[in-house]
C-alpha cells in the first residue's frame, strides 16, 4: 500500500480496518494544519500519510 494524494489517504481508511484512535488523531492533525493556512501539499500532511500507510503495511498487511 503506497499512500501519494489525498485520495488515496481516503480510499486507505476507507480499504482498511485502522483503529479509531489512529484515525481521529491523524485526521485531526491534517484538518488543524489546513484550516490554518496549510496545504494538503505540504509535506507534514505527506508524513501523516506516511504514518498511515506504515501502520497499514506493517500491521495489517504482515
Amino acid at each position: 500500500m503506497k499512500i501519494n494524494t489525498h485520495e488515496d489517504f481516503n480510499n486507505a481508511i476507507l480499504n482498511y480496518n485502522i483503529p479509531t484512535e489512529i484515525l481521529l488523531d491523524v485526521k485531526n492533525r491534517i484538518g488543524d494544519w489546513t484550516s490554518s493556512g496549510g496545504s494538503l501539499d505540504d509535506p507534514y500532511i505527506k508524513q501523516q500519510w506516511k504514518y498511515i500507510e506504515n501502520y497499514i503495511n506493517n500491521c495489517i498487511n504482515k
